[in-house]
């Protein structure tokens, strides 16, 4: 068996995607609750062609690489690469698995990591950490585990967003704190609305994202929202040039 960075482009009918097969739906509900970086490839990205049913959700791993970060007390080595929406619909959702393994191919451990948007072409970049040794990884693999398309309406009328301002820590956290204001101007009771930041890159990738909710909002009523988005690799906070937040209902 020849693993390497395996790139997980592989789909199903049901909005999974990986090559290890497994089963889901494409309903949110079924989704897992998932200065510039030093990184250094240590294993050949290898291509893999496999043959996949027709998907419910367009979404492909289009790179891969096994990288390197040093911290204070170790080096961490994570798996990176980019995600891209390859379809027409927005994605409510996409789960992403790091698989390490050993040089005998027997797997070390598994790391995971999910955004809740994913527009029409857009890119995710992963950052996939494996917890233990960077030493004991001699392979890895990059696969998508879910994906659904978004089973809200995205963007609703008499709804708005009236502002959203985002605030990067200077220290040592990687939680980055989006908030700001939605006003209900439907003229209606709204049983129930959610808010998913999202925070791009300088190449405009996705990095990050979040996801907050609120029920029985009333007419004329305006929401204050707090998102927290946990940025996993901290290095990359000085990459964040911008956010949108999207309404859901």
């Amino acid at each position: 068996m020849n693993r390497r960075m395996f790139l997980g482009a592989a789909v199903s009918t049901s909005g999974v995607l990986g090559l290890a097969g497994c089963a889901g739906t494409d309903s949110e509900s079924d989704a897992a609750d998932t200065e510039t970086p030093q990184e250094e490839a240590v294993q050949p990205v290898e291509s893999t062609t496999v043959s996949t049913p027709t998907p419910a959700a367009d979404v492909s791993v289009t790179s891969a690489e096994l990288a390197s970060r040093t911290t204070s007390v170790r080096t961490e080595a994570a798996v990176t690469g980019t995600i891209e929406n390859t379809g027409g619909a927005i994605l409510g959702y996409v789960n992403a698995t790091a698989a390490f393994y050993n040089r005998d191919e027997e797997l070390l451990d598994t790391a995971i990591g999910d955004v809740r948007l994913l527009r029409p072409d857009d890119v995710w970049e992963p950052w996939l950490v494996y917890p233990g040794d960077a030493s004991d990884i001699a392979e890895a693999e990059l696969r998508i585990s879910k994906a659904g398309r978004l089973s809200r309406t995205p963007s609703p009328e008499g709804v708005r967003v009236r502002e959203s301002s985002m605030e990067v820590p200077t220290d040592a956290s990687s939680t980055i704190r989006v908030t700001g204001r939605v006003e209900n101007t439907s003229g209606s009771s709204i049983d129930y609305l959610d808010v998913r930041p999202q925070l791009y890159a300088e190449n405009g990738h996705v990095l990050a994202s979040g996801i907050t909710s609120v029920n029985n909002v009333q007419p004329d009523d305006i929401w204050r929202f707090t998102v927290r988005v946990y940025l996993r690799n901290p290095d990359w906070k000085s990459r964040i040039q911008s956010h949108d937040v999207t309404i859901t209902q």
